[in-house]
């Protein structure tokens, strides 16, 4: 079953809204795409589920909070804006539209966020959310949870 487009309204730096048609990335492209991000991320994410340590057991503890998967895929976001992955943004961004013009279009996104990295970065965490990239690598994670202690 193929995951519907979604759109989304996004401000420019400025305060101007932009309409966004994003489109969930096919998994051959997607699967291209997350490791990337998790890579980039890493120490970004970090941050936000820091103090539990390392090991089975603080993984446990970490599998049991409440995380916040909206400000994980701004994380993701702001992580790729940091590095010289140009590409990347562009490869992400592919498939969506803003204000009907395509995104793959390398002319189009130039002109989009020339001195407009705020409307990028949210845009780059639409689209993480939108293909659920997080909760890809939570659910596998999950899969590696340690086992009971014994008492």
């Amino acid at each position: 079953m193929a995951r519907d487009q979604q759109n989304r309204t996004i401000l420019d730096d400025d305060g101007a809204p932009h309409a966004y048609v994003l489109t969930p990335h096919k998994p051959s492209d997607g699967l291209k795409i997350g490791p990337r991000l998790v890579a980039l991320a890493g120490p970004a994410l970090a941050s936000l589920i820091g103090g539990f340590g390392s090991g089975p057991a603080n993984l446990t503890k970490l599998l049991e909070q409440d995380l916040d998967l909206g400000a994980m895929a701004k994380e993701l976001s702001l992580a790729i804006l940091r590095e010289d992955v140009s590409d990347l943004a562009k490869k992400m961004l592919a498939g969506s539209l803003r204000d009907g013009m395509p995104l793959d279009n390398s002319a189009a996104f130039e002109v989009a966020y020339q001195a407009n990295y705020g409307e990028l970065a949210e845009a780059l965490a639409a689209v993480v959310e939108v293909n659920r990239f997080v909760l890809f690598f939570s659910r596998i994670v999950g899969r590696f949870k340690a086992p009971p202690t014994a008492s």
